[in-house]
Formats: structure tokens, C-alpha cells, sequence
């Protein structure tokens, strides 16, 4: 008798999450409706893309965040995926991700949440940070330093070379 109660108790908690997660769904809407906002940091250390999406219509912090990570997280090129919900509705809920712009593209990332429970999900915006690494010139002035000389012994002018990170010169290879 007391499986029975915890089976039907099991089936009601399952039953009212499903409830909560795909009522009220949002009409879905054009992709132009969004606002995409990106921003270049060319004095980063490593080459990369990160994206916040925010996202309207969540109304759970399990079934709904779970469902938008597993989502984007399924897309080639995401990787580092994270879902924000407040429950208070203080702040907006929102996806954090890392991509690589040349397997996906800021639009896949919005259909992916969209097409989720019925059009429940609403992008809002999409804030894409783009990473670059920019290699330090070098300075022309320190190799045109005059050379000394006093007898047998000439000082040489110091040599500056910019050497790359090793990841940095794969990434660029590999784009």
C-alpha cells in the first residue's frame, strides 16, 4: 500500500513539473525581434567567443535551465554551457556559453531555445564577446640604437622578439 501512495506521489510531483514547465507558451517570433550585440577584445590572451543569451518564459530553475543547456549544449562548436534563473524575478534569466563562430552561428543558438516545449522560450538578446589575440610589434627604435665601441670590446643593442603562445599560433592554424 505504501509504494502505491509513493508511486502516485512520484506521478504527481513528475506530472505538476511537466505542468509548470510547458504552460504558457510564448508565441514564437522572428529572429529580427532580437537584439545582437557584439563586442571585439583585442587585447585578450586566448582566442574565443563567449555568448550571453537572455532568455524569456522559464518558469523552473530544473526542468527549464536543463532543457536550454542540453539544448545548446547538443549544437557543434558550444562548449562551457550554464543557465541562470531567478526565481525571485529580480533579473533576468539568462544562458552563458563558449562557441566557436565558425560551427554555429548566433542565429542556431536562438533556435535551439526557441523551438524548445512549444515556443515556450523567448530570446530577448544575444551579447557575444569576440576574443582576439593581437601580437605585440616590435620596436623599431631599440634595433636602430647606435653601437659602441671602446677597443676590442662592442656592445651590441638589445634584441626584442615577440614570441607567441603556442595555443594561440594552433588556434589561428586551425581556423
Amino acid at each position: 500500500m505504501k509504494t502505491l501512495r509513493y508511486q502516485m506521489v512520484i506521478g504527481f510531483v513528475g506530472l505538476a513539473l511537466t505542468w509548470a514547465c510547458s504552460s504558457n507558451p510564448a508565441p514564437t517570433a522572428d529572429q529580427s525581434d532580437v537584439k545582437i550585440t557584439r563586442t571585439v577584445n583585442k587585447a585578450a590572451s586566448e582566442p574565443g567567443c563567449q555568448a550571453k543569451i537572455v532568455v524569456d518564459g522559464m518558469s523552473c530553475s530544473q526542468m527549464c535551465t536543463g532543457a536550454i543547456k542540453k539544448s545548446l549544449a547538443s549544437l557543434d562548436g558550444v562548449k562551457n554551457t550554464a543557465v541562470y534563473f531567478d526565481p525571485e524575478r529580480k533579473n533576468q534569466d539568462y544562458a552563458t556559453l563558449e562557441f566557436d563562430q565558425q560551427s554555429v552561428t548566433e542565429k542556431e543558438l536562438i533556435a535551439a531555445i526557441e523551438k524548445l516545449n512549444d515556443g515556450q522560450y523567448k530570446v530577448k538578446s544575444v551579447e557575444i564577446v569576440i576574443n582576439e589575440v593581437s601580437f605585440e610589434k616590435i620596436d623599431d627604435k631599440a634595433d636602430k640604437k647606435e653601437i659602441k665601441t671602446t677597443g676590442k670590446i662592442s656592445a651590441m643593442p638589445a634584441i626584442r622578439i615577440a614570441v607567441p603562445s603556442i595555443m594561440a599560433l594552433l588556434g589561428r592554424m586551425l581556423k
